[in-house]
């Protein structure tokens, strides 16, 4: 995926497609960092922490307070699930298990949360 051009497409992609990543959440300098991924980066990474594998990455920094105000009231009601557990304990296989059923995007530790 390319980096969006605008704030504004940035938005849309954000609050809706998975191909932008919110990677970093920065609370004191306000930012929100997101990488355009790949499904196939999504399914390679081991963890979507400083272990995503991506070369050369395109980081794109947005102000975080206002990007949150203005996707939030977007957001469609949706059901999702989480599955929060300790280290070592099969998460790995349990992500690429979940993957298998469609429409499935199983997320591998990702900073924000």
């Amino acid at each position: 995926m390319q980096a969006p051009d605008s704030y504004e497409k940035l938005l849309s992609i954000a609050a809706d497609d998975p191909s932008l990543l919110l990677y970093t959440v920065d609370v004191i300098p306000d930012k929100a960092n997101f990488l355009p991924v790949s499904e196939e980066t999504y399914r390679n990474s081991m963890f979507l922490d400083n272990r995503v594998t991506i070369k050369d990455p395109q980081w794109i920094v947005a102000p975080l307070w206002k990007t949150i105000e203005r996707i939030n009231p977007s957001l469609p009601a949706r059901h999702c699930n989480f599955i929060f557990h300790i280290g070592h304990c099969g998460s790995t296989m349990c992500t690429r298990l979940l993957e298998g059923f469609p429409d499935q995007l199983a997320l591998r530790e990702p900073l924000p949360l």
